[in-house]
């Protein structure tokens, strides 16, 4: 397993942090993740130099924890296939300013991970017939995806009248899908860890944070 972790772009204005994304396939992810969002060369340069070996990292600090490239046998403790349909619900970017998004069917895969001396919930998805209401102009619309570049964003269907009012089955073939695994949770040691196994369901607050980087910062 491989953690990437790179300058999270959905922190507010002033604020700065890191974000730890996963992948088996390290050469799958630079490929999706170069092709689904705005790279720049310098951070481009920065990964690439970090997966050859490089200590190099994506934030101001040059601790080697945040070297953006790390490889682990790690361990999983569980994982859980989870199909959830015809669901609305609300994502919250930085500023606790909402979002309201609807998906037809959202097949999520979640693990339970051990990566170094942390313990996460991990999680990748497809989003189908995905979309998002306006409340000024009270309709539904394709949505934009405004946070990381770890999301491919299939838009299908898009408004081309401002005063369309298309229903949500117009957007039934729209879907995101993450390029990798997205941190979920992290949890503050190994019991925790397995414990929210078997107590876990998706809740709100599950689905806010899947959808960090569909609202963004400011979406």
């Amino acid at each position: 397993m491989y953690k990437i972790t790179l300058f999270d772009e959905t922190f507010p204005s002033g604020c700065s942090g890191v974000v730890c994304f996963f992948t088996e396939d390290i050469e799958d992810f630079q490929k999706r993740w170069l092709k689904a969002g705005d790279i720049s060369d310098e951070q481009k340069d920065r990964f690439i130099r970090s997966k050859e070996g490089e200590i190099v990292t994506d934030y101001y600090s040059d601790d080697p924890e945040l070297n953006i490239v790390q490889q682990d046998t790690g361990a999983v403790y569980g994982e859980k296939e989870v199909t959830i349909e015809d669901v609305t619900f609300e994502a919250f970017n930085a500023y606790n300013c909402s979002e309201t998004y609807h998906v037809d069917r959202w097949d999520i895969h979640f693990k339970w991970i051990r990566f170094g001396n942390e313990y996460y919930r991990i999680a990748s998805y497809n989003a189908n017939g995905v979309c998002q209401y306006d409340d000024h102009l009270d309709r539904w619309e394709h949505v934009t995806c405004y946070g990381n570049p770890v999301l491919e964003n299939d838009v299908v269907y898009e408004l081309e009248n401002r005063d369309d009012r298309p229903e949500i089955k117009a957007y039934a073939e729209n879907c995101i899908r993450t390029v990798c695994f997205l941190t979920n949770w992290v949890f503050e040691n190994e019991q925790s860890a397995k414990e929210n196994i078997d107590s876990f369901k998706v809740t709100d607050e599950v689905m806010d944070r899947l959808f960090s980087d569909v609202i963004g910062e400011a979406g």
